[in-house]
């Protein structure tokens, strides 16, 4: 479905028709000597605005066939369309000092990012799902495999994210 109100389709659609009329009429100014002198009940007039509303009709159709010809394009030449999703990004969060207990972050919980090293604005995320914030500290993690054992990096800020 498309995301435009029923009056900007209206204005579109006369806006496409008097375009189109406007074109037919200096054309025919162009060929035709005495064709300013004609009037709106004129028969041969009468017969461009009904063009130009066919034409505008047309033009509309074609603005909007790009939209929907896409994804059958994009199959038509193999190719898997990657439709646009929301951002997504892991946040690190700190605990204050003194907390004692943990404390739920709900989803939904506004988060800023400051973009001031890019020149660039704050930017503004909201957390998916929710979280839990704790005074505990993950020391070291060890991961098992077999009779294999190996310890993953906890800090993550220096150092690239572990495989498991």
């Amino acid at each position: 479905m498309s995301d435009r109100k029923p009056s900007d389709v209206s204005d579109q659609k006369t806006a496409r028709e008097l375009e189109a009329l406007d074109r037919l009429d200096r054309e025919a100014a162009s060929r035709f000597q005495n064709w300013s002198q004609r009037g709106a009940d004129d028969p041969v007039r009468a017969l461009l605005e009904s063009f130009a509303v066919v034409l505008g009709e047309l033009r509309g159709e074609l603005d909007d066939s790009a939209e929907r010809l896409l994804p059958r394009l994009l199959a038509a030449l193999g190719h898997e369309p990657l439709w646009s999703r929301p951002a997504r990004s892991a946040i690190r969060l700190h605990a204050a000092s003194g907390l004692d207990t943990a404390n739920k972050i709900p989803a939904g919980t506004a988060v800023t990012a400051s973009r001031a090293d890019a020149g660039e604005s704050r930017v503004f995320f909201e957390t998916a799902a929710d979280a839990w914030l704790s005074p505990a500290n993950l020391e070291y993690a060890v991961v098992l495999e077999g009779e294999e054992s190996r310890l993953l990096p906890v800090d993550g800020e220096d150092r690239a994210p572990a495989r498991l």
